[in-house]
């Protein structure tokens, strides 16, 4: 019974460690990026409502918040090597239920094209990372498993 406890566990830590893995990373450059245009360009973006309302800015987000979803994907995996992708598939589902959460909380300035670009690119992503994850775990337990199968290395 605790072992079936510590396994589901295990599988949610790695599931948010993936999400907030992500949102960290997307966090750490959006903040700056997003102080430094303002900054720079206050001519064109007076204030914040005015950049997040400008299409150019958000495309550019999907430029550093694309590698982060992979990222978070990726961990995910990682962190649950005997069923990484799966771990990384209910990611994405999770992360599906916040952007649909995100949709109908307005107001927002995204249009519904970009709502919907998000809602197909998203998920791919996290799952593209959950590949990536879980082929590099097998990769090391089948190299493990031909250590183990032919016995240390000579001296």
């Amino acid at each position: 019974m605790l072992h079936l406890i510590w396994t589901a566990a295990r599988s949610v830590f790695a599931v948010l460690a993936g999400i907030v893995t992500m949102m960290a990373v997307a966090f750490a450059v959006e903040l700056p990026l997003r102080w430094l245009t303002l900054r720079l360009l206050s001519q064109s973006f007076p204030d914040p409502s005015a950049l997040d309302s400008h299409i150019g800015w958000m495309l550019s987000q999907s430029l550093y918040t694309l590698p982060a979803v992979i990222l978070g994907g990726y961990v995910a995996a990682l962190l649950a090597p005997q069923r990484g992708l799966a771990h990384a598939v209910a990611m994405a589902i999770v992360q599906e239920l916040l952007i649909v959460v995100l949709i109908f909380k307005p107001p927002h300035p995204v249009p519904p094209w970009m709502w919907a670009i998000t809602l197909i690119v998203t998920p791919a992503a996290i799952i593209y990372g959950g590949y990536l994850g879980s082929r590099r775990v097998a990769t090391k337990q089948s190299a493990r498993a031909v250590g183990a199968r032919d016995g240390p290395a000579p001296s």
